[in-house]
């Protein structure tokens, strides 16, 4: 995918790559402000400010287009077991596929911050 230059997320620095993948990894914005020390009014307008510099409206378009640069990977960061080929997810009576979440994510705990 050729993207423009104006919106090639190659300036991302430490605590921003930081900030995505803890928006990948937590259940939510709130919890995501929690492990990165901030208020989520905080989080808020860190997100919109990335959005705004990468010409981008929503947090998931930021997320694929810091993906597709290759400035994050999402695969590193999720806790889902169902990531691995080698361990299918569980299929519910309703079809459609839940991650094996819960106990890896409770296990882990809170993310390591950087320096």
């Amino acid at each position: 995918m050729n993207l423009p230059p104006s919106h090639t997320p190659t300036a991302l620095g430490a605590t921003e790559i930081e900030l995505l993948n803890c928006l990948i990894a937590a259940p939510s914005q709130e919890v995501a402000a929690q492990w990165l020390g901030y208020s989520p009014t905080h989080l808020r307008r860190l997100l919109k400010d990335l959005r705004n510099r990468f010409a981008v409206d929503t947090n998931a378009q930021l997320i694929v287009l810091a993906s597709v640069s290759g400035a994050i990977d999402p695969a590193k960061v999720l806790p889902f077991r169902h990531l691995d080929p080698a361990v299918p997810a569980r299929l519910p009576a309703g079809g459609e596929a839940v991650p094996e979440a819960s106990a890896a994510v409770a296990a882990q705990g809170e993310p390591e911050r950087l320096g």
